[in-house]
């Protein structure tokens, strides 16, 4: 689960969540999600390459300069 808190103001559309590896995009989790719902329901992917940088940005879609990260990295172990 990907949960954010939304100040209600900046984004008066949809917004995707990407997936950044050590900074780097990896790939877009969702396009199209209603910031105000504050989660998405993401499966990780079985073939996800394990590691313990990962960040998800939100970004708005009407305004690409709107957007927010993690505030801290996350692991994704690999699968026994």
């Amino acid at each position: 689960m990907i949960a954010w808190s939304y100040a209600g103001e900046g984004c008066p559309s949809d917004a995707r969540i990407s997936l950044y590896k050590g900074g780097v995009y990896q790939y877009t989790i969702v396009n199209s999600v209603t910031p105000e719902s504050g989660s998405y329901s993401w499966t990780i992917p079985g073939a996800q390459a394990a590691g313990d940088d990962y960040k998800v940005r939100v970004t708005c879609n009407a305004n690409i300069n709107v957007y927010d990260y993690s505030d801290a990295a996350f692991t994704i172990s690999s699968s026994p």
